[in-house]
């Protein structure tokens, strides 16, 4: 071998141990990203797993207390009434059970109705 091939052939070393060595940074940099990737995953499942319920809760709340929620939680419990004022005695009590599951967590004193609003403490018991 000629000193020429000597020195072609130790360039050809070099190369191949940069190629092998920028490989292995980039497999090493996808794993990373790998890992990264499903730790935000993790971090958003925990998110949706505990926050989303929160605000979802205080949304609910903010709708019940809007004007038009209680004007038709007032409707209701006057249609309720009515119903109640002209059935019998089983129908009564199918109404009562009614009003007591879904008046359970509104507020007596949004009802401007005195009537409706002593039937309705009467009926649910507070």
């Amino acid at each position: 071998m000629k000193i020429n091939d000597m020195e072609d052939l130790g360039k050809v070393n070099v190369t191949k141990g940069k190629i092998v060595k920028w490989t292995l940074a980039g497999v090493g940099i996808l794993i990373i990203a790998t890992v990264v990737g499903f730790g935000f995953d993790i971090i958003g499942l925990q998110k949706k797993r505990i926050i989303e319920p929160m605000k979802q809760n205080i949304e609910r709340k903010v709708f019940e207390g809007t004007q038009s929620y209680v004007h038709g939680k007032r409707q209701e419990l006057s249609k309720a009434y009515g119903e109640w004022s002209s059935a019998d005695v089983i129908e009564k009590s199918i109404i009562e059970n009614v009003i007591k599951t879904q008046f359970a967590d509104f507020p007596a004193e949004q009802i401007n109705n005195d009537r409706l609003r002593q039937w309705l403490t009467a009926t649910r018991g507070y």
